[in-house]
This record gives C-alpha cells, sequence and structure tokens, in this order.
C-alpha cells in the first residue's frame, strides 16, 4: 500500500520560535511525498513523536508537543498535525503544522495510463 502526503500547512504564528521553526521544517520534508508501507502513516507519526520529544528536551521553556494522528472514516485519507499541549488554548488556534495524506488506490505506468485513456483495462 502506499500514501500520497499532498499538503502540508505550517503557520507563521508557531514558527517564530526555534522549535516551531524546526518542527515546520520537518512537517515540510514530506510534502508532496510518496511513501510505501502498509503502516506508513503510523510509523511517520512514531517517528515525529520521538523527534518532538526530543526537541521538548532541548528547548525547555516551551510548552510540550503533541502530535496527532487522525483516519477518515473510509480508511483512505488522515491528518498528522503537531500542537503545543495547553488546558487553555484550543487545539486548532495553535498548531505548528498539519499534513494531510491520501491512500493511493493503485499505480500505472504511462503505457498503462494511455490504455485507460482508451477505455482499456481498468
Amino acid at each position: 500500500m502506499m500514501f500520497f502526503f499532498d499538503t502540508v500547512q505550517t503557520f507563521s504564528t508557531t514558527g517564530k520560535s526555534a522549535k516551531g521553526k524546526l518542527l515546520q521544517e520537518m512537517a515540510m520534508r514530506f510534502k508532496d511525498i510518496l511513501v510505501q508501507g502498509d503502516y506508513a502513516p503510523d510509523n511517520i507519526v512514531l517517528a515525529m513523536r520521538e523527534q518532538a520529544a526530543q526537541m521538548d528536551e532541548q528547548f525547555t521553556r516551551g510548552r510540550k508537543t503533541f502530535i496527532d494522528h487522525t483516519i477518515d472514516r473510509s480508511g483512505d485519507s488522515g491528518q498528522i498535525m503537531a500542537v503545543p499541549v495547553s488546558d487553555v488554548v484550543d487545539f486548532d488556534k495553535q498548531a505548528y503544522f498539519r499534513i494531510y495524506y491520501h491512500k493511493v488506490a493503485r499505480t500505472a505506468t504511462i503505457p498503462e495510463a494511455a490504455a485507460l485513456v482508451k477505455g482499456g483495462a481498468k
């Protein structure tokens, strides 16, 4: 199975700190990439959580970072989001980044795609 990571949103209000900038740079590495593996999004989230924990240890003045992973009901798309943990501020207001991805239904070579145009094999 493959997943296409397409849209990456970063937010200027959280990118001003050194930690925010590093988190956003991490997210931008996933813009427009195709990742193979049945559990690729889960593995990426685990790696991001480890990296965020290291950043939290390095930058002790700010709030801890929470990496959230949500999947739509169909299981075909999802979102990875990083936010500073706070009891007061709504999570949607101060995200470091949001990454959106979609499951790739199938792939085709150029000849296969040309055949599809002509009504060939599906």
